[in-house]
């Protein structure tokens, strides 16, 4: 992991109280009387809301609304302010982390997806002190803890509203409130008697004058109005209509016109963004919609400015994954993405690395191309040049000098694929990449065990291999650090299993021949998502790579298993 800077803020909120499992609030737990969206009141008169009266008035203004469509409405304060990949069904701490940046009383470094990490953070915040429930005032944040049936431990977070007309205590958050366990903005009375109150934080003043809360509009009128610029998969409304007849019209699929923005959507968005240059995410923002409605331009690609002063000069690049957004300077780094992630399920950590690189959450070396040539032979014996490009170094998340090389399942390696018109690796790719890196790294395997699967592993597996990397040229081909994620024949007979071959010793043989030892679900600190260029060129022509992987001429010139049956993995 690069960590360049020392003023980073996450690095002194790193120590948090450790967690024996993830963090998951109840689904409308036994205790909890749901009420209506009346207001109460917060005692009035006074010319000048104070702090915690304004996370009231906000909470109160999206009221009923799913925290999926609060998360993902961007230009809102609310929902910049709160981070999209967090699962629906764990948006608590999002939620409540999102009030407190966007009315002022703290940092979006500050915000965290975590209960326990949201509590230790507002603990070292001196404009905070703790008090106790009796004591509560509105605006202020309770944090529970509980057992499980299971006996795990669950953590809520929420928001203190007042007190009810038997002098229960109201709180508001995101809850379990939706019949598939999605959450939904909600106000509750009271709590389980088996639950513990584990913080109440009250904020001691007005908003921080160090806090600039983003300028756009908070209401829930704004967000659904705003929200027709953003359609994503789950989306719902007029606007996807509008949207689905539009790409009807325009001789793309998109499934029944009913409002639903479903998976056929979702590739028919992405087929029109292909086919018209725009960015392939499968997102409906502002120029995919204004390429619907006439007069949009593809977004122009930019390359980062090379900030490694005093380095050897890298070999160019050739192009970048296009596809991906420009990485927002709001996005987390690759350690506060590790920090907020650690707690995660697997499923859960998965969709939220997927989540971070589709909106663009990556460092250069994860997005610039390098070209790789070479010569081989078809089968019918003719010699060819190939010209492969690929990524420099595996799939990362965080900006360019804070990142981690993010392990991942195959289906999110797919999916990323899928999203930027790019493919994993075969075996024979993977050793010529090898064969031309600029560096070639010695492989630093660590003790095993299921810590391998751990976001600590992950941290600490990146640190050695930076070490290594000491003194590299910045964008340097870099090989011999991870085992790759590739695509085999064996993925048809063994589609429910990762495919995993690589980890070059210096002496140019590979730790791990071809296995599928490990169930799709799999990934440790040693595997790598390597993208390669969905298209390839073959003696000056270029054409598909998959078109090329199944030809059974010149499948020879990219994989030793001769013509792939599948150029992908099932998801």
């Amino acid at each position: 992991m690069r960590i360049h800077s020392s003023s980073l803020s996450v690095t002194s909120r790193s120590t948090q109280p450790s967690e024996p499992q993830r963090y998951s609030p109840p689904i409308q737990p036994d205790g909890f009387e749901t009420r209506g969206a009346e207001p109460l009141s917060l005692g009035g008169g006074a010319p000048q809301k104070t702090s915690g009266e304004q996370v009231i008035e906000l909470a109160r203004s999206v009221m009923g609304t799913n925290a999926h469509d609060l998360k993902l409405a961007n230009d809102t304060a609310l929902g910049a302010a709160m981070q999209d990949w967090v699962p629906d069904n764990v948006n608590c701490a999002n939620f409540v982390s999102g009030l407190l940046i966007s009315t002022g009383q703290i940092s979006s470094a500050e915000g965290s997806a975590s209960v326990t990490g949201l509590v230790s953070r507002l603990r070292q915040n001196p404009s905070f002190s703790e008090t106790t429930l009796e004591n509560a005032q509105p605006g202020d944040v309770v944090a529970f803890e509980y057992t499980k049936r299971d006996g795990s431990i669950g953590r809520h977070v929420v928001v203190f509203s007042g007190r009810d007309e038997n002098g229960k205590p109201q709180f508001i958050g995101s809850n379990n409130v939706n019949p598939d366990g999605t959450q939904r903005v909600s106000e509750k009375s009271g709590y389980p008697s088996h639950w513990r109150v584990m913080s109440v934080m009250h904020h001691n003043g007005g908003a921080n004058p160090n806090v600039t809360p983003p300028s756009v509009p908070t209401s829930v009128e704004s967000i659904t109005t705003n929200r027709m610029s953003w359609l994503r998969m789950g989306s719902r409304g007029p606007a996807v209509e509008d949207l689905q007849k539009r790409l009807a019209a325009a001789g793309f699929d998109p499934g029944p016109i009913n409002g639903s923005f479903t998976q056929k959507t979702f590739d028919a968005v992405k087929a029109y963004q292909r086919a018209n240059g725009l960015m392939v995410d499968g997102i409906v923002g502002p120029q995919t919609r204004g390429s619907l409605l006439g007069g949009a331009t593809a977004p122009a690609v930019t390359t980062p400015p090379n900030t490694n002063v005093g380095a050897p000069a890298a070999p160019a690049s050739v192009g970048s994954l296009e596809a991906l957004p420009a990485r927002s300077p709001e996005a987390l780094t690759g350690s506060q993405f590790l920090e907020a992630t650690k707690n995660l399920s697997r499923a859960e950590r998965e969709a939220a690395i997927l989540r971070e690189v589709l909106a663009g959450n990556v460092p250069s070396a994860s997005r610039e191309l390098k070209e790789v040539t070479y010569t081989a032979k078809a089968k019918d014996g003719t010699e060819h040049t190939v010209k492969l490009k690929v990524i420099p170094d595996y799939v990362q998340i965080g900006s360019d000098a804070d990142s981690v090389r993010m392990p991942m399942s195959p289906e999110t390696a797919q999916r990323i694929a899928d999203a930027t018109g790019t493919s994993l690796p075969t075996r024979k790719m993977v050793d010529t990449i090898y064969q031309h890196a600029d560096v070639k790294l010695a492989p630093a395997p660590m003790t095993p065990g299921a810590q391998m699967m751990s976001n600590a592993y992950y941290a600490e597996h990146d640190r050695k291999v930076d070490a290594q990397l000491a003194g590299a040229p910045a964008g340097a081909l870099v090989a011999g650090n991870k085992k790759d994620v590739i695509l085999s024949n064996a993925i048809d007979s063994h589609p429910d299993r990762v495919i995993i071959y690589g980890w070059h010793q210096q002496n140019g043989k590979a730790i791990q021949p071809l296995s599928w030892i490990h169930e799709a679900s799999y990934a440790d600190y040693s595997h790598g998502t390597r993208l390669v260029s969905g298209t390839v060129n073959i003696d000056g022509r270029d054409m598909p790579l998959a078109e090329a992987l199944k030809d059974p001429n010149l499948a020879p010139l990219l994989s030793d298993e001769g013509a792939l049956k599948s150029t992908r993995y099932p998801v």
